[in-house]
């Protein structure tokens, strides 16, 4: 998940408001994030959260289940898409079950940043089906917010410029580079030299795509476009 320091900025961004008692009520005191995938207990912390801290209370615990499933979609679209393009590391090309329509094999940093741009919104409403049901008009808010280029690329920037992030990304492609390593008989020795390759090639990809992302908000902003609500 984002750290608190991601949720703190985009809460001050969006609502000039931030309260770590709401993230701690999503990330402590209860099963962790259980608002996001149960109906009555978002419910019911909605609630609460009104009653003891208003309405920017309110936006501000939507919009840390937001930042959270955000997190979660970047990191499958990040690994899915850095997964199909390093079969080529390995000197494969992937199958016709691979093929996924939204990454090829050839794209460059600056161009795996700009279909993250393009296709993160549209796999980001998949995953919000239980704070799209409960909270419809506050959550389509986000998504309008969200489709300024300014502002999905200050995101998107914002959670892929996260230590964890990339060590998260990295425990989710070695368990598919390892097993397909094995499938084609490789031994572990073998194995684990091209892990270290692989790891190398996929940090200078990474740092390629976060620079491309910086590059758009720097130049949005120069034309004076705002982030701010």
């Amino acid at each position: 998940m984002p750290s608190w320091k991601v949720h703190r900025k985009w809460g001050e961004i969006l609502f000039k408001y931030y309260n770590h008692e709401i993230d701690k009520l999503i990330d402590i005191r209860e099963s962790h994030d259980a608002g996001r995938y149960d109906p009555e207990t978002l419910d019911r912390q909605l609630r609460y959260v009104a009653n003891q801290y208003g309405d920017n209370g309110v936006w501000y615990y939507l919009l840390h289940h937001f930042l959270d499933r955000a997190y979660d979609t970047l990191l499958s679209e990040v690994s899915t898409g850095l997964g199909y393009i390093f079969l080529k590391y390995q000197g494969r090309r992937p199958s016709k079950s691979l093929c996924f329509s939204r990454y090829e094999t050839d794209l460059s940093p600056k161009e795996f940043a700009g279909r993250l741009c393009k296709n993160f919104l549209n796999a980001l409403r998949r995953d919000l089906s239980v704070l799209l049901k409960v909270a419809p008009e506050e959550t389509e808010f986000f998504f309008d917010y969200f489709k300024d280029e300014l502002a999905i690329c200050a995101l998107l920037f914002s959670i892929l410029n996260d230590r964890d992030f990339i060590n998260k990304l990295w425990r989710a492609l070695t368990p598919k580079e390892v097993a397909k390593a094995f499938k084609f008989g490789e031994g572990i020795e073998d194995v684990f030299k091209k892990q270290e390759k692989l790891a190398s090639e996929i940090a200078n990809y990474i740092k390629g795509v976060v620079e491309e992302l910086a590059k758009r908000v720097e130049k949005a902003q120069k034309g004076n476009a705002t982030i701010v609500k």
